[in-house]
């Protein structure tokens, strides 16, 4: 878990350091960070994870504000830093990361967005205020100087370059970066990548082939809104919510603008879905964060969850004389019908539903390895919510382990065709998902009243292939390439 420091006025009273826990089962967590060595006490931001150095083992990412972190996985459970000799020490204020490999070369790279320039000096004195709601809070994005994003190469030797500009990777406006998504959305097979903006258009960067990219986000439809608006892109997340085999995305975004779903047309083109999709009403009040499509209970499509919370203390006060949403809120889920639309559940999804926090970071994964998806979400000043599906399992699924070897990256955007019922649906590996957040990296399927999958594919990241059939459900495979 990443996170921040305590300020009291200008001073800073605790700079508290990541923690690791370790998963003992039956939701049972130690805390291993000192053994581990991965306490770093920066101002945490967000995190990705990932095998940087192909030997089979996972490594972290921490963003900062300050210089990011580069962790090593030694193999066994602990961590050493080699952010120096890597050369990814980004300096700036860095928000969100994700792992891909750019250029398919067997390595992974590593996009990081940046939200804005600011000093230490500049942050601790700071005293702009704007007038919101007639309360006077403090000012930001707009008006403040953006930071550009940065793309690191893997050299493939341990060390990374910055090849932001000869990749094509250039903020075309110093835009404030939040989250970005690596995602094959036009199935080509190669990465291409999705970056939600704060109160700018958000940029989709084409792969071209070759390890270097094209933004399309402005005539592909996925840039701005239907009606050609830039929102306050927050949290983001790709999944096939429709059933058509292709991947869709949602983009969270400010209090009192929508969670924006961009349903994927075909050809490399989207359509804003939001309205036609259900999300329109109902995500309009909250400021929204982490996000994430998820078969939560195991009918065969992806549902949707989303984190809440404000960034104003005031808006406590607003709540009391306007009504709607205050610095701490709901979470919210929603429940698939199996075409792409959606209907909330949250009042009916039990008590973990009704707590109330700032959530930002969201997180999912099988926990207990009971067959369904829990959620974990990070809050602002408080202790993380730790939420454990119960009877999601009631349904039949199917989790795949993928476990290829050490010295090549094939796990990370792998994608798996599974057919069960003679219905197929498909899902892809990626970390750095939701909002400064990672999940589980297994595969999960639900399977309905399915025992048995007829068929899985498992198209690998390098481009080959495995398949199986006649998968019994109820259980957790792991798989290796062939």
């Amino acid at each position: 878990m990443v996170t921040a420091w305590k300020l009291s006025g200008r001073e800073v009273v605790l700079r508290a350091k990541n923690a690791l826990y370790r998963n003992d089962g039956g939701f049972r967590f130690t805390d291993v960070t000192k053994e581990s060595g991965a306490g770093d006490d920066g101002w945490g931001c967000g995190v990705a994870v990932g095998d940087v150095d192909n030997d089979g083992d996972l490594d972290l990412y921490v963003t900062n504000y300050g210089p990011n972190r580069l962790l090593l996985n030694q193999g066994d459970g602990t961590f050493r830093d080699a952010t120096g000799r890597s050369g990814t020490g980004d300096p700036r204020w860095s928000t969100c990361a994700t792992f891909f490999d750019a250029e398919g070369d067997g390595d992974l790279d590593l996009y990081v967005t940046n939200y804005v320039s600011a000093g230490w000096d500049e942050i601790i004195a700071a005293e702009r205020t704007l007038l919101w709601k007639d309360q006077l809070v403090m000012v930001g994005p707009v008006g403040l100087p953006g930071a550009r994003d940065i793309f690191y190469r893997n050299r493939g030797d341990g060390t990374f370059e910055d090849a932001t500009a000869a990749a094509g990777l250039e903020d075309i406006g110093a835009f404030f970066g939040y989250t970005a998504v690596a995602t094959d959305y036009d199935d080509d097979g190669d990465v291409d990548l999705y970056v939600a903006n704060d109160s700018n258009p958000n940029f989709c960067y084409r792969n071209n082939g070759d390890g270097t990219f094209t933004d399309v986000g402005s005539w592909n439809g996925s840039g701005m809104s239907g009606t050609g608006d830039a929102q306050a892109g927050m949290g983001a997340d790709a999944g096939d919510v429709d059933g058509d085999l292709d991947l869709d995305l949602v983009v969270t975004n400010f209090a009192e603008d929508v969670v924006t779903l961009y349903r994927n047309a075909g050809g490399g083109f989207f359509e804003d879905a939001t309205a036609s999709s259900g999300l329109s009403v109902a995500t309009f009040k909250p400021l929204s964060w982490g996000v994430a499509f998820f078969d939560f209970d195991n009918d065969e499509d992806l549902d949707l969850v989303i984190a809440n919370g404000h960034i104003y203390p005031q808006a406590d006060e607003i709540r009391e004389r306007i009504g709607g949403y205050g610095f701490n809120a709901q979470n919210q889920l929603f429940e698939n019908d199996g075409r792409g639309r959606f209907s909330e559940i949250t009042a009916d999804a039990g008590p973990a539903f009704r707590v109330e926090a700032s959530s930002h970071g969201l997180a999912i994964g099988d926990l207990d390895n009971d067959g369904d998806l829990d959620l974990v979400f990070v809050n602002v000043d408080a202790a993380p919510t730790v939420m454990e599906n119960v009877g999601g399992n009631a349904r039949s699924w199917l989790t795949l382990d993928l476990r290829p070897p050490g010295g090549r990256n094939l796990l990370l955007n792998a994608k798996v065709l599974l057919t069960a019922g003679g219905r197929t649906q498909l899902r892809e590996v990626r970390t750095g998902n939701s909002f400064a957040s990672h999940h589980d990296l297994r595969v999960h399927f639900g399977l309905g009243e399915n025992d048995t999958a007829e068929r899985v594919e498992i198209r690998w990241a390098d481009g080959t292939k495995k398949v199986l059939t006649n998968v019994k459900a109820r259980r957790i495979l792991r798989v290796t390439p062939d």
